[in-house]
Protein backbone atom coordinates (compact mmCIF):
# COMPACT_ATOMS: atom_id res chain seq x y z
CA UNK A 1 0.00 0.00 0.00
CA UNK A 2 1.17 3.60 -1.14
CA UNK A 3 0.56 5.11 2.09
CA UNK A 4 0.99 8.39 0.41
CA UNK A 5 -1.79 7.49 -2.51
CA UNK A 6 -4.07 5.33 -0.59
CA UNK A 7 -4.39 6.63 2.70
CA UNK A 8 -8.40 7.10 2.31
CA UNK A 9 -8.30 3.26 1.26
CA UNK A 10 -5.67 2.10 3.99
CA UNK A 11 -8.00 4.14 6.68
CA UNK A 12 -11.22 2.33 5.55
CA UNK A 13 -9.42 -1.15 5.44
CA UNK A 14 -8.10 -0.48 9.23
CA UNK A 15 -11.34 0.59 10.31
CA UNK A 16 -13.06 -2.26 9.05
CA UNK A 17 -10.61 -4.42 10.93
CA UNK A 18 -10.89 -2.81 14.30
CA UNK A 19 -14.31 -3.43 13.96
CA UNK A 20 -15.56 -6.61 15.34
CA UNK A 21 -19.03 -6.42 12.97
CA UNK A 22 -16.88 -5.85 10.03
CA UNK A 23 -13.84 -8.18 10.49
CA UNK A 24 -14.80 -10.95 8.72
CA UNK A 25 -16.59 -8.94 5.76
CA UNK A 26 -15.42 -10.50 2.68
CA UNK A 27 -15.11 -7.07 1.05
CA UNK A 28 -12.61 -6.37 3.61
CA UNK A 29 -9.60 -5.32 1.92
CA UNK A 30 -6.84 -6.65 4.56
CA UNK A 31 -8.30 -9.77 4.30
CA UNK A 32 -6.23 -9.74 0.65
CA UNK A 33 -2.90 -9.50 2.94
CA UNK A 34 -4.59 -12.54 5.53
CA UNK A 35 -1.34 -15.16 5.43
CA UNK A 36 1.20 -12.70 3.61
CA UNK A 37 2.58 -9.60 3.87
CA UNK A 38 1.00 -6.08 4.29
CA UNK A 39 3.81 -3.60 3.14
CA UNK A 40 3.00 0.09 3.89
CA UNK A 41 5.01 2.09 2.15
CA UNK A 42 6.04 5.87 3.21
CA UNK A 43 3.54 5.39 6.43
CA UNK A 44 5.07 8.67 7.40
CA UNK A 45 2.83 10.22 4.97
CA UNK A 46 -0.02 9.54 6.83
CA UNK A 47 -2.06 11.76 9.07
CA UNK A 48 -1.76 11.28 12.96
CA UNK A 49 -5.34 9.75 13.35
CA UNK A 50 -4.22 7.34 10.00
CA UNK A 51 -1.21 6.37 12.09
CA UNK A 52 -2.97 5.85 15.43
CA UNK A 53 -5.06 2.86 13.99
CA UNK A 54 -1.88 1.84 12.01
CA UNK A 55 -0.63 1.23 15.98
CA UNK A 56 -3.44 0.32 16.84
CA UNK A 57 -3.49 -3.02 14.62
CA UNK A 58 0.18 -3.75 14.43
CA UNK A 59 -0.38 -3.56 18.64
CA UNK A 60 -3.30 -6.04 17.81
CA UNK A 61 -0.87 -8.02 16.05
CA UNK A 62 1.60 -8.45 18.58
CA UNK A 63 -0.57 -8.89 21.37
CA UNK A 64 -2.42 -12.32 19.63
CA UNK A 65 -5.46 -10.27 19.34
CA UNK A 66 -5.34 -11.13 16.09
CA UNK A 67 -4.68 -14.76 15.97
CA UNK A 68 -6.67 -15.23 13.33
CA UNK A 69 -4.48 -13.04 10.60
CA UNK A 70 -1.67 -14.74 9.92
CA UNK A 71 0.67 -12.17 8.43
CA UNK A 72 3.11 -9.93 8.32
CA UNK A 73 3.18 -6.26 8.47
CA UNK A 74 6.24 -4.14 7.13
CA UNK A 75 6.91 -0.82 6.03
CA UNK A 76 9.47 0.81 4.55
CA UNK A 77 9.83 4.42 2.95
CA UNK A 78 12.80 6.45 1.33
CA UNK A 79 13.45 8.66 4.16
CA UNK A 80 14.79 7.77 7.32
CA UNK A 81 11.87 7.24 9.55
CA UNK A 82 14.58 8.73 12.26
CA UNK A 83 14.32 11.88 10.69
CA UNK A 84 10.67 11.66 10.35
CA UNK A 85 9.94 11.32 14.22
CA UNK A 86 12.11 14.26 14.99
CA UNK A 87 10.38 16.14 12.40
CA UNK A 88 7.18 15.33 13.91
CA UNK A 89 5.63 13.46 10.34
CA UNK A 90 5.74 9.55 12.30
CA UNK A 91 4.39 9.49 15.74
CA UNK A 92 6.97 8.18 18.10
CA UNK A 93 4.92 5.38 19.43
CA UNK A 94 4.20 3.81 16.28
CA UNK A 95 7.81 4.13 15.04
CA UNK A 96 8.57 2.27 18.28
CA UNK A 97 6.48 -0.81 17.34
CA UNK A 98 6.85 -1.07 13.96
CA UNK A 99 11.16 -0.45 14.56
CA UNK A 100 11.56 -4.28 14.98
CA UNK A 101 14.01 -5.05 11.49
CA UNK A 102 15.72 -3.05 9.83
CA UNK A 103 16.98 -3.68 5.70
CA UNK A 104 18.95 -0.87 4.40
CA UNK A 105 18.80 -1.20 1.15
CA UNK A 106 21.42 0.79 -1.54
CA UNK A 107 20.01 2.64 -4.11
CA UNK A 108 19.88 0.26 -7.28
CA UNK A 109 22.41 1.18 -10.05
CA UNK A 110 20.92 2.56 -13.70
CA UNK A 111 21.03 -0.19 -16.00
CA UNK A 112 23.46 -0.44 -19.09
CA UNK A 113 22.20 0.34 -22.51
CA UNK A 114 21.96 -2.38 -24.37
Amino acid sequence: VDCSARAARLDEALDCWLSILHRDSPDNPLRAAERGTLFLDQVETLAPLQQRRVLAFARALSDGALAHWAGRLTTGSPRPLEVAVANGSILPELFDCLDQVRIALAPSAPEAPR
